[in-house]
């Protein structure tokens, strides 16, 4: 009897170990649940200790006469270790096809992918629509908190000046456009949404960020080459502006 209840005990004891690396969406948009990361509805916040393994959610369309938005789900994560830090969307016959975007904790565009490389990971593009930011951008990233969203193809951020992403190539990752802060996502009539599971590496719970970090939650991303000749011309423009002067 004895060994059958430590039997029970240590499954429990697994359970929470497997549940404490998860983050499951808390409610729905609608009720507080997770935000689209703008300004007026915020990322939902990870709120746990130590490595985030995953987030499990849903998208779902909006109901009701002339709804157009659908849904995107934005999480607060920490970024702990840049070099070997993933998200990746689980499964095989994905009930619909996601995009994955990462953004400064200010809404400011780091990288992002729509469909993971069908030659090199061997997908079917027809029944498997995931999305991946795979491990090797670690010069683009510092150990701190991230906005890490997921929305549905193909619901794209933008800022006020126009969107923050190019929308292909698809099965690549791609760059920033502008620096300018997420401020909308463009719905674009399809209408994908569904459950979800984003399978990550290299990061843990937004609230755990500062011990994750050494004390140092504060996240400096290296500019891509293409974003950073955008940084450059803006500081060039700002010089002459100050000659002209």
């Amino acid at each position: 009897m004895r060994h059958i209840a430590l039997m029970i005990l240590a499954l429990l004891c697994s359970f929470a170990v497997q549940a404490a690396t998860t983050w499951v969406e808390q409610g729905l948009p609608a009720d507080g649940g997770a935000g689209d990361g703008t300004p007026t509805s915020p990322a939902q916040e990870t709120v746990g200790v130590g490595a985030l393994d995953q987030i499990v959610g849903a998208l779902t369309p909006d109901v009701g006469p002339g709804a157009s938005d659908k849904d995107v789900d934005a999480y607060l994560i920490c970024v702990f270790d840049p070099e070997n830090f993933s998200a990746k969307t689980a499964g095989t016959n994905t009930a619909f096809d996601t995009q994955l975007f990462l953004f400064t904790l200010d809404g400011v565009g780091v990288y992002a992918n729509d469909d993971v490389n069908q030659t090199d990971k061997g997908i079917n593009f027809n029944t498997d629509k995931l999305s991946e930011l795979p491990v090797g951008y670690g010069d683009c990233l510092g150990c701190g908190l991230y906005i890490l969203a997921i929305s549905g193809y193909n619901e794209d951020p933008s800022s006020d000046s126009g969107p923050i992403f190019p929308n292909t190539p698809f099965d690549e990752v791609v760059f920033p456009k502008t620096l300018d802060e997420l401020a909308v996502w463009h719905p674009s009539g399809h209408f994908n949404t569904g459950p979800y599971t984003i399978l990550l590496t290299g990061a843990g719970f937004a609230s755990d960020c500062e011990n994750l970090c050494d004390g140092e939650p504060v996240e400096e991303p290296i500019p891509e080459p293409a974003t950073a000749g955008l940084l450059l011309l803006g500081l060039a423009g700002l010089f002459m502006r100050r000659r002209a002067a």
